[in-house]
């Protein structure tokens, strides 16, 4: 028989401790990986070793783009909503309009796959190219031009942040 007298056994509180510590670590490894995998878009270079052994070839290609001399305006002008009408003037070294050339514009989605579109824009007055283009999300978006002509090749990639208020590069 117990006596009554006879002090209690006080039980440890330290494996308490011990697995709220783990509850806490697998908690906040839980909401990392949701984090993780909520945000990322999954986006990737292709071909990135191919890529960086062409560099210097990219880097040769821009010097040559510059010696050109090309001038050129891009500008995007908003029509309604998300559709924005592309237009871009080119001119030569010497102020000429640049005529009969092939322009193509690529809006490019940096930050989603899947909503990159392609415009050939069509020459309007010379040396004027345009068309129509609709965006079909808000946010940043890259417009990269390709131009060819009979003599040369020529491509920028210029940055434009679309939303309700207008277009913004």
């Amino acid at each position: 028989m117990s006596n009554d007298n006879e002090p209690k056994k006080k039980k440890s509180i330290i494996p308490y401790y011990f697995f709220a510590f783990f509850a806490v670590v697998l908690a906040a490894n839980g909401t990392m990986v949701f984090v993780a995998l909520s945000t990322w878009t999954g986006l990737e270079t292709k071909n990135h070793y191919l890529k960086g052994l062409s560099y210097n070839d990219n880097l040769d290609g821009a010097e040559a783009m510059q010696a050109l001399g090309w001038q050129k305006d891009l500008k995007l002008v908003p029509i309604a909503g998300f559709l924005a009408k592309v237009s871009l003037n080119l001119k030569d070294h010497n102020g000429d309009a640049i005529r009969f050339a092939d322009v193509q514009v690529t809006a490019i989605r940096p930050t989603h796959h899947g909503y990159d579109q392609v415009v050939k824009l069509q020459e309007t007055t010379p040396g004027q190219y345009e068309a129509a283009l609709e965006f079909p999300l808000p946010g940043q978006w890259d417009i990269r031009q390709d131009i060819r002509t009979n003599d040369a090749d020529y491509q920028e990639v210029n940055r434009f942040f679309v939303d309700e208020e207008g277009i913004r590069q």
